[in-house]
């Protein structure tokens, strides 16, 4: 059956079966989509699993106290995994904090007992543990937003946001605009009541 849009009017099934072609077309796109981001998603959930334990390790061995020879090979066997996971900047970093701890355990293996220790000594074992305790928030701060496993805020949240920051102001004005008007009435009740 041939459809002539010139002499006859469309009916409904002839409408509904033109558009049964896009509309397949539209769902299969959307769930392309869809399964596009479950899979971006289950990488993210993936690598947080195996990078979240590196970075555990890395910040306990910042926290703990003195480091024995021990602590710090097994601080570089436990975190050598996190150069593939991070990136070439954790290696480089977890580098520097395992030098820094040896330099540290050497330190308190030269102190010799009941001496007092030289000033020079003093401000070299001073200035490598601030810096490992400091190493505690750049860890934080530089790898960090690595294990994040929201999203970018997306236009509906970011739109969702303005909103509600709107109606904040637009309700906060409002309080200050009632709360002047409340102070005018009693002002105005109160040299009533002295006149």
């Amino acid at each position: 059956m041939m459809f002539n849009f010139a002499t006859s009017e469309p009916s409904w099934i002839q409408m509904v079966s033109a558009l049964g072609v896009p509309l397949a077309l539209a769902i299969a796109i959307g769930n392309a989509i869809w399964q596009s981001y479950l899979q971006k998603r289950q990488l993210k959930v993936a690598l947080f699993d195996k990078r979240f334990p590196v970075f555990v390790t890395v910040r306990e061995f910042l926290v703990e106290g003195g480091k024995t020879g021990a602590q710090c090979a097994a601080f570089l066997r436990d975190t050598k995994q996190g150069k593939f996971l991070f990136g070439r900047a954790f290696d480089d970093f977890v580098n520097e904090v395992y030098g820094k701890a040896q330099r540290c355990r050497q330190l308190n293996e030269l102190l010799p007992d009941g001496q007092r220790p030289s000033e020079r000594y003093l401000e070299e074992l001073q200035s490598v543990e601030r810096w490992l305790t400091e190493a505690f928030a750049v860890v934080e701060k530089k790898f960090g937003p690595d294990l994040q496993l929201n999203d970018a805020p997306s236009f509906f949240r970011l739109a969702v946001a303005s909103i509600k920051s709107r109606i904040r102001r637009q309700t906060a004005l409002a309080k200050k605009a009632t709360a002047a008007r409340w102070a005018k009435v009693r002002s105005t009740a109160a040299k009533k009541r002295k006149a």
